[in-house]
């Protein structure tokens, strides 16, 4: 009878373990279900953000943003080019199309769009344009 008690008992804390770490796993957001995300809207003339979706935690892939970002304005051609402790150091496809066809107002929109971006991935603090 005391064994069956002991093996009771372990099998109790066995099930309780096991459906705490369940619980865990279903609340980590999957990264890798998407290739493609945005955070943050932006518009220059009447100077507004929206952020228009709230991950649960900070980003850890860098290629669904810019996947994003590029999906969002496909002529700014937005390449990763490294990163370097908290610096993200991002690469311009098209150099022209941003000093020379999208104006003052354009540029700007399109650089604070990409930069509250990609500030949302986990540990970076400054972004590059190359």
């Amino acid at each position: 009878m005391r064994n069956f008690f002991l093996y009771f008992l372990l099998l109790l804390i066995y099930a309780c373990g096991e459906h705490s770490s369940t619980a865990d796993a279903d609340n980590v957001e999957k990264w890798f279900d998407t290739d493609t995300l945005m955070i943050w809207n932006s518009d220059a003339e009447s100077e507004t953000r929206n952020k228009i979706y709230q991950p649960k935690d900070s980003i850890p892939l860098i290629q669904p943003l810019i996947n994003g970002i590029n999906q969002a304005w496909p002529e700014g051609k937005l390449m990763m080019d490294r990163q370097s402790r908290d610096t993200l150091h991002v690469r311009l496809g098209d150099s022209l199309w941003l000093t020379e066809k999208i104006g003052n107002a354009g540029a700007e929109q399109y650089l604070t769009f990409a930069a509250m971006n990609l500030l949302e991935i986990k540990g970076v603090r400054v972004v590059c344009f190359i």
